[in-house]
């Protein structure tokens, strides 16, 4: 019985872990694209963040999801937007102005 309790206890702590691992990271990674015109794209891969646009490199970085808040580090310069995911879309809001990009 204590072997069990003690098993169910290391299964809620990893668990807990896990969960919190995802919250840090907004669980934002993958491709997304701008929809409605335009060739941008942003991909999250870890805490790396690469933007593209017709197929070429515009900038590369480290970004942290956390909060509704997405700060990203390109070139030593940091921006914090506000961002949501809604399904496969993720919505970037600054200064009352939002886009939507679709994950591929």
């Amino acid at each position: 019985m204590k072997s069990r309790i003690g098993m169910i206890g290391i299964i809620a702590f990893v668990a807990v872990i896990g969960f919190t691992m995802v919250s840090c990271g907004g669980g934002l990674s993958g491709s997304y694209s701008l929809t409605g015109g335009g060739d941008l794209t942003y991909t999250f891969s870890g805490n790396k963040m690469t933007m593209e646009s017709g197929g070429r490199v515009l900038g590369e970085g480290t970004f942290k999801a956390s909060g509704g808040k997405l700060i990203m580090e390109v070139e030593g310069a940091t921006q914090t937007i506000d961002y949501r995911l809604e399904g496969k879309n993720l919505i970037l809001t600054a200064e009352g102005q939002s886009i939507t990009f679709a994950k591929q």
